[in-house]
């Protein structure tokens, strides 16, 4: 059979358990006694009387018997379940994931299903603090909500089909010079079962272009030939006969995935038995992009670049919490891409929504184990969960070419010697299980107040990724203290991944940080060794670590928005600075207006192509569009147009997002 995605996301049972009682009394098997039904994503942090609650709570689901599932596997997809889960089926146990809040995982339902009746899936959940978990204990800086708060989908196969496939997608491009949109390009993939291969079992595969604007209408690019799983090599350090690596093809002159053009491709990947019947079809989303560390700089598909960004906090906003939906993931992704936004981080693992979003409208981003803080180094216990972690980010998001690099850590003590032994060790491990991406590690002791640069964490990344917060936590020189670390660390690009204002330690508020926005912003440009910035934050957040508000209103004040994400004046101050396009003039005088543009040549720096302009007037009215020629960093263009009550001239990227508006004075 093919495989079915069966969708739990209503009519959830759910109970909290602040005795700790459901184990004792057998609520795995009898049923939750007392419930109340929700629907997922959910968490029971938002809830008047449980903001702060830390402990025990019981869901329940009743699938409705089909008989397709009978003699078929079975597998629960869970993209997110703050904390430590325990899973039952039909009373059975079916397992455990505990340690780990924020990744995407799998859990293997047992044969029992009972045909013609009602089949109870029970999930026990507890987010109480521990430190047998990444984040460990409190020491972490966002909203902990508890609860099955991302998507649960039941995917049902036979018992030969895929598990998942790594797909690796690499442009034939040497050497760095003007950007590149099109090449010749490697594919190759590994393809991942749940059991050994049948030895007659085939596989063949299809490679389509997406077009119209991501959506999935797609133009066929490539067909492979049957390849017996019998006659071909497992993939590299493997025995067990689950993995095969798929003889490489090459593709002639493919379209290149860019933050300003995020063209896609789609790999749909059939399994058949010998007489020929496909038993599984699994189709998967990747690009074709190369971004690569040269020296000190970033290269992306050819051309050399400086990115500029902000982090966006998820959780923050007090009606969703952890739980957000699709549709407010997509607006304040929105928001963070109209803010100039190319470059940015999130210090937790991010749901499949949010990766998807960012392949289809073009953001690069690191993702993160959550080590944070912590007065000791990381040990023998924190390894394990890490590299746990790995394998999950990996497996489910390894295919996503807006994710250029894994990060392992943030901010623990990295002047130790065991953090940076650590830190090498789980580097390789990255690299083993994806070679195709960049690792680093993000510090805040390298500065001369901490540490020193050479013996610190941070060199076990390809890149070094700073926190810097000269004016603001700490005092100093901060042009002085970066050249001390380009000394100290040298040939590597560094990104700033963190500067900004917590409000709560400088008078003046969101005034004060527009002025920090644009002093920092200035010092970083001077240095060519500084690849990348990420600002921070985007959004105030919930925390419970914040120093204002209290319940689900405790809050960090750190945004250029509030929680809400309503914009304060730093957010145009940050969107102005990020911009890669900066208006020179816009002149009115005699009927005729007059704009001058540049392409910013320092931070950021790369070349635009397809941006346009928007002439408007009141009322939002557009009167007219003109294209931008193709600018290379430090270039001008000038255009001229009849003023005909031509109030706002606006800048766009090819893919539609505001750069920049300017209002045109009155004539």
């Amino acid at each position: 059979m093919r495989r079915q995605t069966v969708s739990l996301s209503h009519r959830w049972h759910f109970a909290l358990d602040k005795e700790n009682i459901g184990i004792r009394d057998g609520w795995y098997n009898q049923g939750i006694p007392v419930y109340r039904e929700v629907s997922l994503p959910h968490t029971y942090n938002i809830e008047s009387g449980t903001e702060t609650y830390r402990g025990t709570v019981w869901y329940e689901y009743h699938l409705d018997y089909d008989e397709s599932f009978t003699g078929k596997r079975l597998c629960l997809r869970c993209n997110g379940i703050y904390r430590d889960a325990d899973f039952w089926f039909n009373g059975e146990n079916a397992g455990r994931h505990y340690g780990s809040g924020f990744t995407t995982f799998s859990m293997e339902l047992p044969n029992n299903i009972r045909p013609g009746k009602t089949n109870v899936l029970t999930v026990r959940v507890q987010n109480h603090y521990t430190f047998d978990a990444i984040p460990q204990g409190g020491s972490f800086d966002w909203s902990d909500d508890g609860g099955i708060f991302r998507e649960v989908a039941l995917i049902v196969t036979d018992t030969d089909a895929v598990d998942y496939v790594q797909v690796f997608a690499e442009p034939k491009i040497e050497g760095t010079g003007a950007l590149r949109h099109t090449a010749d390009a490697e594919f190759s993939a590994v393809v991942h079962l749940y059991q050994a291969a049948n030895p007659g079992l085939a596989v063949q595969y299809e490679i389509s272009r997406i077009t119209d604007n991501g959506k999935d209408t797609t133009r066929p690019v490539f067909k492979s030939e049957k390849y017996r799983f019998a006659d071909g090599k497992p993939a590299d350090g493997t025995a067990d006969g689950k993995e095969y690596r798929l003889p490489a093809a090459v593709l002639q002159q493919v379209d290149l995935w860019h933050f300003d053009r995020p063209c896609l491709y789609r790999l749909s990947l059939f399994l058949a038995y010998p007489n020929g019947e496909v038993c599984d079809e699994y189709t998967v989303t990747f690009g074709f992009r190369k971004f690569e560390v040269k020296g000190t700089t970033f290269v992306l598909n050819g051309e050399t670049v400086r990115l500029a960004g902000v982090e966006w906090m998820p959780g923050a906003n007090p009606a969703y919490g952890n739980a957000e939906p699709k549709k407010y993931i997509h607006r304040m992704l929105t928001q963070l891409k109209t803010s100039n936004c190319v470059l940015t981080r999130f210090h937790w693992q991010q749901d499949e929504a949010l990766y998807d979003w960012c392949d289809r409208n073009g953001m690069l981003v690191q993702e993160e184990i959550p080590s944070w803080g912590g007065q000791l180094p990381p040990g023998e216990v924190e390894m394990g969960i890490s590299k746990s972690q790995a394998d999950e980010m990996v497996r489910s998001h390894c295919n996503h070419p807006s994710i250029f690099s894994w990060g392992m850590g943030n901010e623990l003590p990295g002047q130790a010697p065991e953090t940076l032994a650590f830190m090498r060790e789980l580097k390789a491990y990255f690299e083993k299980i994806d070679p195709a991406r960049l690792v680093s590690y993000v510090s805040h002791s390298v500065w001369s107040f901490r540490g020193e640069p050479s013996i610190d964490a941070a060199n076990a990344g390809d890149l070094l990724m700073l926190n810097e917060y000269y004016e603001t936590w700490h005092t100093g020189d901060a042009r002085a203290e970066i050249q001390r670390v380009i000394n100290g660390i040298p040939g590597k690009p560094i990104v700033i991944s963190e500067t900004g204002l917590p409000e709560m330690i400088r008078a003046g508020g969101d005034k004060w940080r527009c002025g920090l926005i644009r002093r920092k912003m200035n010092i970083y440009r001077s240095f060519p060794e500084l690849c990348g910035v990420i600002n921070f934050s985007l959004n105030d957040f919930r925390t419970h670590s914040g120093e204002e508000g209290s319940g689900v209103f405790r809050r960090r004040v750190h945004g250029s928005t509030d929680i809400f994400g309503e914009p304060k004046p730093s957010y145009y101050v940050l969107q102005e600075e990020c911009a890669p396009l900066r208006f020179v003039s816009v002149q009115s005088a005699n009927g005729e207006l007059t704009v001058e543009i540049r392409c910013a040549a320092d931070i950021p720096s790369y070349s635009v192509e397809g941006y346009y302009l928007e002439y408007k007037g009141n009322g939002d009215n557009l009167i007219h569009t003109e294209k931008i020629p193709r600018l290379l960093p430090g270039n001008t263009a000038r255009f001229e147009y009849p003023n005909k009550d031509i109030s706002v001239v606006g800048v766009y990227r090819p893919n539609g997002f505001l750069v920049l508006e300017k209002e045109v004075a009155p004539r």
